[in-house]
């Protein structure tokens, strides 16, 4: 459904429909969920039986942490330092082990295998087609990928690289890898927030994606 949008019409008239700022609050949105993922993980923000959340334990090593490397990514951050990001997950990660918060297990590291994957690679199937749940699922996942892909694009190569010609390239470059997912049997790719690291630094080739990954 996803590939069907961006390789017809369809593509145009969503985007016309839509107002600038709705598309502006979509990437603000995500923004905003990352940002309260990354409290919570930090330890920042509590889970509470009410379910809005209670502020962490400040003294523990994990806020500490957390707190000492946001700080580290808002001086580069306003400083202006090339691969400002970069540099604060490089830093946050020696942070975590300074502080106690990670710690490398060798043994476990590097076992690696891929004796499950023939479980779901190549599985793509199409047998409940014809089913109720099948279409409710199929449209589920694709409106979200489609608006939150068109979103996120649109503020990437809209605004931050000012070339909005760019974004039905880079639309239907997302539509292909999403529908690769569907064979190769992993979760759907999306344009992430890593990708506005690479592209506030500068970064104009593929290899800024590996290296932002």
């Amino acid at each position: 459904l996803f590939s069907i949008v961006a390789f017809t019409p369809l593509w145009r008239i969503l985007m016309t429909s839509i107002p600038e700022s709705l598309k502006t609050s979509i990437t603000v949105g995500i923004g905003l969920f990352l940002a309260l993922l990354g409290l919570q993980k930090s330890g920042l923000i509590i889970s509470t039986p009410t379910g809005f959340g209670a502020l962490g334990d400040l003294s523990s090593m994990e806020v500490i942490a957390a707190l000492l490397t946001f700080i580290i990514a808002l001086l580069l951050y306003i400083r202006n330092v090339s691969g400002n990001f970069l540099i604060t997950i490089l830093i946050g990660t020696i942070n975590s082990f300074l502080f106690g918060v990670n710690s490398f297990d060798f043994t476990e590291s590097l076992s690696f295998s891929l004796s499950g994957y023939n479980e779901v690679f190549m599985k793509f199937s199409l047998k409940d087609i014809g089913t109720i749940p099948f279409w409710i699922a199929s449209i589920s996942f694709a409106l979200v990928l489609i608006f939150s892909n068109m979103g996120v694009i649109n503020a990437y190569v809209g605004e931050m690289l000012a070339s909005p010609h760019k974004f039905h390239k880079s639309f239907k470059a997302n539509a292909i890898s999403a529908l690769s997912c569907g064979f190769l049997g992993t979760s759907p790719t999306v344009t992430s927030a890593e990708s506005a690291a690479g592209i506030a630094v500068g970064g104009k080739t593929g290899l800024t994606s590996v290296t932002f990954r």
